[in-house]
């Protein structure tokens, strides 16, 4: 289901635990709260959530660099139930491919020790086109 701007707190307490041993930086809910209430609104993002809002999925529109057209970019997915995370990217499908030749393409990031997530994106059809680093 679409998310509403009453479910921005829980969202970013996802946000939080999903990252928590990650971040190596004080996470400022502030930024967190803007960012997440303008993705809900805009209608070139999706934020999806379950009924408990224990999985969320967002999606938002990035300009591209070379390009005329804009990415959709992944922003965050998570999910702390089974099948979560992989019944909201496949919800959002639908979406996606409602901005057809509009963009360039669909840009996903993930962790190199999340194998779930690569399984989800892979079962709907998404192929590996390169590698993000970070230091």
């Amino acid at each position: 289901m679409y998310a509403c701007l009453d479910d921005v707190e829980d969202i970013i307490d996802l946000m939080v635990e999903a990252h928590n041993e990650l971040v190596t930086y004080k996470y400022s809910r502030e930024k967190a709260s803007k960012n997440v209430s303008r993705w809900i609104v805009d209608p070139k993002s999706l934020v999806l959530v379950n009924n408990n809002i224990t999985a969320c999925y967002i999606l938002t529109f990035t300009e591209s660099w070379y390009c005329t057209k804009p990415f959709i970019s992944d922003m965050f997915l998570y999910s702390k139930t089974t099948g979560g995370g992989y019944r909201l990217v496949k919800d959002a499908q639908k979406w996606i491919k409602g901005w057809g030749d509009n963009v360039a393409g669909v840009l996903i990031s993930t962790r190199d020790d999340a194998p779930i997530v690569d399984k989800i994106y892979k079962k709907l059809g998404y192929k590996i086109a390169g590698t993000k680093w970070q230091r």
